[in-house]
């Protein structure tokens, strides 16, 4: 009888994984990416590099998304890993759950590891981010980043904040537009003192105000 019982447990297990291995194979799926070029990195106020090229591939299967993101930082490159899951709540809200990890090339800084949800609906949606540094020594900071918002047609408000070992925060203001068979971004992001390009001399230390202008070409793989 036991026997007969793991026999059929796992035939059913076998059939369980047998389905969602081809739903996976034929679930509607799609590879997408981009090339940009920005006249300033700059990553939730802090600004990274002036002048910075980058890539993005995107690889999506139904609700999941699977994402590569490359970064030139001079001296090195930055390279993100990400997954998300993401899915619609009532007629225009949303819920996306994220998993992200940041690593560099020639030493540049340490890795990065993220756990974000992102909610909203119709033009506002917020960030609620948790995050670990895996810093030198076996040390690591622990830092939490919150952001609100707001899409209004072609144009961006956002406001973040940093929390726990981390301070910091900025404003940032975009408009998007399409020329030609080019996307291009420009916007204007106030950095608070903490997140200054003096962070690392608090005495040199104030808000600053930049001004970004971006270009991307999207393509799609299939």
């Amino acid at each position: 009888m036991l026997a007969g019982y793991q026999m059929k447990l796992a035939l059913k297990i076998m059939l369980l994984f047998s389905s969602m291995i081809t739903s996976f194979c034929f679930a509607e799926s799609s590879l997408s990416g981009y090339l940009g070029f920005s006249s300033k990195y700059i990553d939730r106020g802090v600004i990274i590099k002036t002048g910075s090229a980058n890539l993005g591939l995107d690889w999506q299967i139904n609700n999941w998304s699977t994402e590569l993101w490359v970064a030139d930082l001079g001296t090195g490159l930055e390279q993100e890993v990400s997954g998300s899951y993401s899915f619609d709540i009532n007629s225009d809200g949303f819920l996306s759950l994220r998993y992200g990890y940041t690593t560099y090339t020639n030493e540049y800084d340490q890795p990065y590891e993220e756990f974000s949800v992102f909610t909203g609906t119709g033009k506002f949606f917020i960030e609620l981010t948790q995050g670990y540094w895996q810093g030198d020594n076996a040390q690591e900071d622990e830092y939490s980043f919150y952001s609100i918002n707001y899409t209004p047609g072609n144009f961006l408000l956002s406001y973040g904040v940093f929390g726990n070992e981390y301070e910091g925060d900025y404003l940032e203001v975009g408009y998007n537009f399409v020329f030609q068979t080019f996307d291009l971004n420009f916007s204007v992001v106030v950095s608070s003192e903490e997140l200054s390009d003096d962070m690392y001399f608090p005495e040199d230390a104030e808000t600053k105000t930049h001004l970004v202008l971006s270009i991307y070409k999207n393509f799609d793989v299939f």
